[in-house]
């Protein structure tokens, strides 16, 4: 049996809190048998050497040099950063990849991957938290078993990231949960026919300014007639990720995805009798967990010939849909910021 090696590039908050827990949190459920249990971490800034079961390295290895092993590449640096070491990751011979979101910070960057992708036939996948979540094979019950067209798709991501904002620069709100929140809305809803709008707002706080950093949306009609609303706010005081699905008679079905690592909970609350066994579930949940732990066996099958479709949510053509579309909505979003503040002025200046 092949092992596999698990190699994390990129070692702040999404690679330290993020995949290593997952990684982690795998091996303990006993999910990865056939990875090795020594993990490789890439980061020009930390310390060589080996710590707590990882082997720190500055920079990323030739993949003969894993000793037979082959090698699993979580890309966690920066979104600016994602198509150059992507491109690094395939130049030293590594063909299974894992991208955090966002894939690539505009569309060319992921019309290049797409290109790399075939050009070195590697599997890419990019990390689907929500979509892997518990909550979405029982929201796509009650719906089936609803017998009815379905109207809206509301989803928010609504906490509180004062911190983080100020003190890092080049953001913008639609990179930081908007991705997870236009996948998943891609899973329900087809993409934007007509009607399609987006808005930001600047984050002010003592004196200090972080442009649409503050709250904005996403909205669209698709071709079915289904409305979609996508709402995020990193100035909310409370913390609150959901998704809300309403059929054509007006009723409801709402999910409440785990806000954060100290309680991994999911609940589900639905209308009428197609909620099944109750009206208000609560369940152990872990989206990102099960997506690491769906694109290991994914890359397990490939690699011993079984084949197998790419979990949908997750290929890079899917992906190239959800840049698109949030390229369309920072040019919207920025049109009418610059609007506003151009009828501003014109009022000041009659004033």
């Amino acid at each position: 049996m092949t092992m596999l090696r698990s190699i994390i590039f990129g070692f702040g908050h999404c690679g330290r809190n993020l995949h290593l827990a997952s990684l982690r949190s795998l091996r303990r459920q006993g999910c990865l048998p056939d990875v090795d249990t020594t993990i490789t971490v890439v980061d020009p800034e930390l310390s060589g050497g080996l710590v707590d079961g990882l082997v720190m390295l500055h920079c990323l290895p030739e993949a003969s040099a894993l000793q037979g092993r082959v090698g699993v590449v979580h890309i966690c640096t920066p979104p600016a950063l994602h198509l150059r070491h992507v491109h690094e990751a395939l130049m030293a011979g590594f063909r299974y990849i894992i991208i955090e979101k966002p894939m690539v910070m505009n569309l060319a960057e992921a019309q290049a991957l797409r290109s790399m992708e075939q050009q070195y036939d590697a599997q890419i996948l990019v990390v689907s938290v929500w979509g892997h979540s518990l909550l979405i094979p029982r929201l796509t019950r009650w719906l089936e078993a609803s017998e009815q067209p379905l109207r809206s798709v509301h989803i928010i991501h609504d906490k509180p990231r004062f911190s983080r904002s100020f003190t890092r620069h080049g953001e913008h709100l639609f990179d930081i949960e908007m991705p997870h929140q236009v996948s998943l809305a891609l899973l329900f809803a087809g993409a934007p026919a007509s009607g399609f709008h987006a808005h930001t707002e600047d984050l002010r706080v003592e004196g200090k300014l972080r442009q649409a950093m503050k709250a904005g949306s996403i909205g669209w009609h698709d071709e079915q007639g289904i409305e979609v609303l996508l709402e995020s706010d990193l100035a909310s005081p409370i913390r609150q990720r959901s998704v809300r699905l309403q059929l054509e008679s007006g009723e409801c079905c709402e999910g409440f995805f785990p806000v954060g690592a100290d309680d991994s909970y999911a609940q589900l609350r639905c209308d009428t009798e197609h909620s099944g066994s109750s009206a208000h579930q609560i369940f152990a949940d872990e989206p990102l967990t099960t997506c690491v732990g769906e694109y290991y066996r994914y890359f397990r099958n490939h690699l011993q010939g079984h084949g197998g479709d790419m979990p949908r949510s997750g290929t890079v053509a899917f992906n190239q849909q959800v840049v698109e579309l949030l390229e369309q909505a920072r040019g919207v979003a920025s049109a009418s910021a610059l609007a506003s503040i151009n009828m501003h002025m014109a009022k000041e200046a009659v004033r």
